[in-house]
């Protein structure tokens, strides 16, 4: 019999102003037991993305602890002060009895699939006491806050240990 492949994705986007391409990062998910890996994708109209190809991940599982099976709902922000891209991400092991939120960085002037770096403080936010575990968040910088030193924002989902409530 023939094999046939697949892949589905869960698209994120931001459009930066004075852009003529809207960046899209995906979770995506190949025909083998090997988890969700994040993509880049690009657009000009915000409407039909293009993968940046096929072959080229942004960033695999780990193959070990709390990013070893999944990495799902990329979150990137750019910071035009330091020229840094912010890529955030949610990672479980093959059970999701262990999740975090991650952190990759790049250089905003190399290619939006890289090379992207782990942070070294990985995950930046994980499960606390009566917590099951993270799900997904979004980051994003607030620069009308006028404290400078909390201008980074991040909106989490966290499912409870006592009620699996969101």
């Amino acid at each position: 019999g023939r094999v046939q492949t697949f892949e589905y994705e869960w698209i994120t986007y931001s459009e930066a102003p004075g852009n003529v391409l809207v960046d899209a990062f995906t979770s995506a998910k190949g025909p083998s037991a090997d988890g969700h890996r994040l993509r880049h994708h690009w657009s000009h109209d915000g409407r039909v993305f293009i993968p940046q190809d096929r072959t080229t991940d942004v960033l695999i599982p780990t193959g070990a602890g709390w990013e070893s099976q999944d990495l799902q709902a990329p979150s990137v922000v750019r910071d035009r002060v330091n020229g840094t891209d912010y890529l955030f991400y949610y990672g479980s092991n093959t059970d999701s009895s262990s999740t975090g939120i991650g952190v990759a960085f790049a250089s905003s002037a190399s290619p939006q699939n890289g090379p992207w770096t782990r942070g070294a403080s990985n995950p930046v936010v994980s499960p606390q006491a009566g917590e099951a575990n993270i799900q997904y968040a979004f980051a994003f910088r607030d620069d009308l806050d006028p404290d400078s030193d909390r201008r980074w924002k991040m909106i989490v989902a966290i499912r409870r240990s006592s009620d699996s409530k969101h």
